[in-house]
């Protein structure tokens, strides 16, 4: 570096950033209220300066300037940037909950576009930390967001001294929501470049106020809107599994039936991304990015069970115990880990898990999450999915592996009495007792009952039941579980 070389810092201004002309910097700053600025003679301390917080709050500007300095920043965003604004609320009436709003301006097709997402949640594990959970939530929200949209660099103007103190490691991630908080963002920090900056809450900054309506909002309203209604980050699935979960995906559907044509398109998109578009008749949909690195999103409305479907195949292909806690917890918004261990005991005591299958073992976790689900949706049909896949299993289990039957056609083994509407096994030369009879009677009965009318992959959406209450979803993953653990005693 030559000698008298000076670098300039704009930490506030039309576009941010260290310039080593004087006439670029003075672009930035000039007519600008509120712009903070300095310069160096080493580019050191000028990338020292613009690391360093600058409070933007009613002690140093009036709302006035700051909402005009935020609009004019707004009509400076770049290509592959964002800016979000997040708030946090919470009530204890009628019942506990806590929310976010989040807004979040990007370029689209070269103009500003914005997009505002809010949720509430009941869940009891994040409760005691109130509002904060929300605001850390949103946070987590408008990352998530900006990932799966390609952004590369997005700017968070909170209130919570906490969102970046705990970012920053200056704070000790204590509560279970911070912990969730820090380990997402280890998990995200090298994909994309985040940038932290404070507004008081409550002064008059339009953004903020908004953020902060539609968190209150979400509190008293029982629907939400999310970017995603549902996009999950999976870590673990190789691009031959990810095919092979697509091909089960596709075959399921049409045992149910055969004019249900699943149709997959996928193609290469910038950065070596590949993306992925599964849709049905019914106009149901699943997006998923996949990162060429055994990562991937997959996007889609979580309260539906075509979704349902598509991501417990992708969970029973996880490598482990542990990745698949991890992917529930991020779908659900929870932090369990113990207790679902715990539960797997409690539901299932005679399960042999040293014998058990991988993908049942992850699919049996699955419904022991589920069975703790709690929120508000219209339809609760979703939770029981896993259940549906255990029976599967344990059906094939025995025809096929104990009675030595082809079931790759399915179980066509079962004659019905039409008297009292259930269904016997008819293969008289088999090597059951009666009690193993009796279970297995008892299974494909179950089966049927539950299975069937809550497929969800009718052609006709009136041949399709739904489970409008979270109750009766619970009872059903009760009882099959207890199904599953009977087998163990009988076998």
């Amino acid at each position: 570096m030559g000698n008298g070389e000076k670098w300039y810092a704009v930490k506030i201004g039309r576009v941010p950033g260290i310039y080593n002309q004087w006439n670029e910097a003075e672009k930035q700053i000039k007519g600008f209220k509120g712009a903070i600025f300095k310069s160096f003679t080493k580019v050191e301390e000028a990338e020292k300066f613009m690391d360093k917080e600058v409070q933007i709050d009613n002690h140093t500007l009036s709302s006035s300037e700051i909402n005009e300095r935020l609009n004019e920043e707004l009509k400076n965003i770049e290509e592959r940037k964002a800016i979000a604004f997040v708030d946090g609320s919470y009530t204890n009436k009628p019942k506990e909950k806590y929310s976010y709003g989040v807004i979040i301006f990007y370029l689209e097709n070269g103009e500003v576009a914005k997009k505002s997402f809010y949720k509430a949640f009941v869940g009891k594990e994040f409760m005691q930390s109130k509002n904060v959970s929300g605001e850390i939530e949103g946070v987590i929200e408008s990352i998530s967001w900006a990932l799966e949209n390609g952004i590369k660099d997005i700017k968070i103007y909170y209130d919570y001294s906490g969102i970046e103190k705990w970012a920053k490691g200056e704070w000790k991630a204590e509560s279970l929501i911070a912990k969730k908080y820090t380990g997402f963002l280890s998990q995200v920090k090298a994909e994309i470049e985040i940038k932290f900056e404070h507004l008081s809450a409550h002064s008059g900054i339009k953004f903020n106020e908004e953020a902060d309506r539609l968190a209150k909002n979400a509190l008293v309203e029982n629907n939400y809107k999310t970017y995603r209604d549902g996009s999950v980050y999976v870590s673990g699935l190789t691009k031959a599994d990810l095919d092979q979960v697509i091909e089960e995906f596709k075959n399921e559907a049409l045992e149910f039936d055969e004019e249900n044509v699943i149709e997959v398109s996928s193609n290469i998109v910038k950065d070596g991304k590949e993306k992925y578009q599964i849709n049905d008749f019914n106009k149901n949909r699943i997006s998923i990015n996949f990162y060429g690195n055994s990562k991937l999103y997959i996007q889609g409305k979580t309260d539906t069970s075509f979704y349902q479907r598509f991501i417990t195949l992708a969970i029973n292909k996880l490598p482990s115990n542990e990745a698949v806690i991890t992917v529930l917890n991020k779908l659900n918004d929870t932090e369990r880990v113990d207790d679902l261990e715990k539960q797997f005991k409690e539901l299932l005591p005679n399960v042999i898990e040293q014998g058990l299958d991988m993908k049942m073992k992850n699919n049996l976790l699955t419904a022991i999450f589920n069975y703790g689900f709690e929120a508000n949706v219209p339809d609760y049909t979703f939770l029981v999915t896993p259940i549906f896949r255990a029976f599967d299993y344990y059906l094939h289990l025995i025809l096929n592996g104990t009675c030595g039957l082809d079931t790759s056609k399915g179980f066509g083994f079962f004659n019905k009495d039409h008297d009292s509407n259930e269904y016997h096994f008819n293969v008289t030369d088999n090597p059951l007792n009666s009690f193993q009879l009796e279970y297995l009677n008892k299974l494909y009965n179950t089966y049927k009952q539950v299975r069937d009318p809550f497929s969800h992959w009718a052609l006709n959406p009136l041949d399709v039941r739904v489970i409008p209450d979270i109750q009766t979803s619970k009872d059903f993953l009760f009882e099959g579980l207890q199904l599953v653990d009977e087998y163990y005693k009988v076998f």
